[in-house]
C-alpha cells in the first residue's frame, strides 16, 4: 500500500515535512535469525505541462563501485578471507555484500551501469524554450533527501560485531526515491558525438548534498506518470522478488559478517 507519510525534518526535528507517496513491501522475513528484508519507495509527484530533462551521461566508474545510501545491509563487507603474514600478523580479505550475496547481477540491479544524469532541469515555454532549475531542488530533490535519510534512520541498527538473533532485529532494505511526473522525461547524453533529447520512461540522476544532517550523495529516479508501473515492475519488484527469493533459500548470508569458504566456492 502506498499513501503519503509524515517524517520530522532531520535539519530540524521540530518541523514536520510529508513524502508525498511512501510505500514498504516485505521481501523476507526470518524470526529464527531475527532479520528481514525489504525495498521501500519514497516518491514527490508534480503535475506539469513542460518536459523535464536531465543531463548526464555514462555512469562513472566511481559511481558504479561506491556504496549507496540507497541501500543498508546488516554488514556492508563480510569478511572471506585471512592471509597469514608471520609474527602475529594476517591480511584480512572482504567483499561487499551485495556481491557475497549475488544480487549485484540480478536484473533491474541498482548498480547497472548506463546513463546517468548530473543535472536535472525543467523545460518552461517562453518567447522561446527555457531551461528553468528554479524549484526542483528545494521542492524535490531536497525533501526525497531528507525523507530517506530519515527513513534509513529508522532501520533497526546493531553495534555487536556479529548478528545475535534474538538479542537484535537486522533490517536489510532498498530505497527507491522517486518523481514521478506528468511531464515528458528526457535525457541528454553530453558524452555523444551527437548530442540531442531523447524522450525517455524514466532515467536516474545523482545530486550531491551537504547539511547539518542530510550529507553525500543521493541517486534519484525521474519517471513519467505514465511509465510508473513498468518502472515499479521492472526496476522495483523484478529486484525485490529475486532478492526475496535469495533470501528465503539461503537466509543465513543475509546476517553472516565472516565466511572464508566463500573464495572456494566461488572457483568450484
Amino acid at each position: 500500500m502506498m499513501q503519503g507519510k509524515a517524517f520530522p525534518d532531520p535539519d530540524d526535528a521540530t518541523v514536520s515535512r510529508e513524502i508525498d507517496v511512501y510505500g514498504y513491501r516485505q521481501l523476507y522475513r526470518n524470526d529464527e535469525l531475527s532479520f528481514s528484508v525489504g525495498v521501500q519507495v519514497l516518491a514527490e509527484c508534480k503535475q506539469s505541462s513542460m518536459p523535464y530533462v536531465v543531463v548526464g551521461g555514462p555512469a562513472s566508474p566511481y559511481e558504479l563501485e561506491r556504496d549507496r545510501k540507497e541501500q543498508h545491509f546488516r554488514f556492508p563487507t563480510i569478511e572471506t578471507g585471512r592471509t597469514e603474514l608471520g609474527d602475529g600478523r594476517a591480511q584480512l580479505h572482504s567483499t561487499r555484500a551485495r556481491e557475497y550475496l549475488g544480487i549485484d547481477k540480478l536484473p533491474g540491479n541498482p548498480w547497472e551501469g548506463g546513463f546517468l544524469g548530473t543535472q536535472l532541469t525543467r523545460l518552461d515555454r517562453k518567447q522561446t524554450w527555457l531551461a528553468d532549475n528554479r524549484g526542483i531542488f528545494t521542492s524535490l530533490v531536497y525533501p526525497l533527501a531528507k525523507a530517506l535519510t530519515y527513513f534509513r534512520s529508522q532501520v533497526n541498527r546493531a553495534s555487536y560485531v556479529t548478528h545475535r538473533p534474538g538479542q537484535e532485529w537486522a533490517s536489510i532494505d532498498f530505497y527507491y526515491p522517486v518523481i514521478v511526473t506528468s511531464a515528458p522525461v528526457f535525457a541528454v547524453d553530453v558524452t555523444s558525438e551527437s548530442i540531442e533529447a531523447v524522450e525517455v520512461p524514466w532515467v536516474a540522476v545523482t545530486r550531491e548534498i551537504k547539511s547539518a544532517k542530510v550529507d553525500g550523495h543521493f541517486n534519484i529516479a525521474v519517471v513519467s506518470a505514465g511509465s510508473l508501473s513498468t518502472y515499479l515492475a521492472d526496476r522495483v519488484s523484478k529486484f525485490g522478488d529475486a532478492v526475496g527469493e535469495i533470501a528465503s533459500t539461503d537466509p543465513q548470508r543475509f546476517v553472516c559478517h565472516q565466511d572464508h569458504e566463500y573464495a572456494s566456492r566461488l572457483k568450484g
